[in-house]
């Protein structure tokens, strides 16, 4: 029972944080003169309306909701790469509802209101060592955001990119900033056409994205006893961790640094690890 009205307490004051961002807009436009950045704020005050009290029903609101989102956990936690998961999955029906469907949204703007969420993911800062920001290249907070991979469809695997997934990809690529992290899964039936596009974006310079391979990650979930609807669901985290968003990702992985010196010589000692005398290598 405590635990239902820390929730209800918690819940209505997420709603009162977003209609704080709807008046400030509201009180933006009245002082605007330019009709275009008038008519926006306007949109974005709706926007936050909307969404402080029911689903979203457009794309920008989608979009809106998930960085409210990611915003309050990091408020909340002080958090460390708090991750997006699969963004391309659960946006797309609102995406292809707006843009591809109804065309209420023009792809070349989508793409502009991904640049505004990842412009504000840099906001989000923790004040770092010097050796850290260096060896980081600043202070990111390794906000990761999945795209591509495989969905199972009535027990087949299938590949799940998507126009957004291109989308996102694209936004990234143009803006080359150190947030979010983006990561893309890997599968053998990957068309060429994507892995062209990420290849393009790889080249840009700023070391994104990342990728994670299915062919392995997935069958390794799977031998851990996860089923495998939900291996097939699973998103990087941080910077190359993996899990499956809200269901299995609770081990500490140090950032996935590995002593690879130690597994070296374990190498040479057989597979065997000389300091526990563990065999772990074939």
């Amino acid at each position: 029972e405590q635990f239902l009205k820390a929730i209800d307490i918690v819940l209505v004051a997420v709603s009162e944080h977003i209609e704080r961002f709807a008046a400030l807009a509201r009180e933006m436009a009245a002082t605007e003169t330019r009709e275009s950045r008038r008519d926006e704020l306007l949109t974005i005050a709706e926007n936050c309306d909307l969404i402080a009290h029911q689903p979203p029903q457009t794309f920008w609101q989608a979009l809106q909701l998930c960085y409210f989102i990611q915003l309050i956990l990091q408020i909340e936690s002080n958090g460390h790469s708090v991750s997006f998961g699969r963004m391309d999955q659960y946006l797309y029906p609102y995406y292809r509802r707006d843009v591809e469907l109804n065309q209420t949204l023009d792809r070349e703007h989508a793409i502009e209101l991904l640049h505004s969420c990842w412009l504000k993911l840099l906001e989000v800062n923790k004040i770092r060592s010097g050796s850290h920001s260096k060896a980081s290249a600043g202070s990111p907070l390794y906000q990761n955001v999945t795209i591509g991979g495989q969905n199972l469809v009535d027990g087949q695997p299938m590949d799940a990119v998507n126009p957004l997934s291109y989308a996102i990809l694209e936004s990234c690529g143009r803006l080359r900033s150190t947030q979010p992290n983006l990561s893309v899964r890997y599968h053998a039936g990957m068309s060429n056409d994507f892995l062209d596009a990420c290849v393009q974006v790889i080249r840009c310079g700023f070391g994104m994205p990342a990728f994670n391979n299915d062919e392995i990650v997935i069958p390794e979930f799977i031998k851990l006893g996860i089923e495998p609807q939900d291996a097939y669901d699973y998103a990087a985290i941080g910077c190359i961790e993996t899990a499956v968003g809200g269901k299995w990702g609770y081990r500490c992985t140090g950032m996935s640094f590995i002593n690879f010196a130690r597994v070296m010589l374990a190498a040479l000692e057989g597979g065997r690890d000389a300091t526990s005398g563990k065999v772990f290598l074939p």
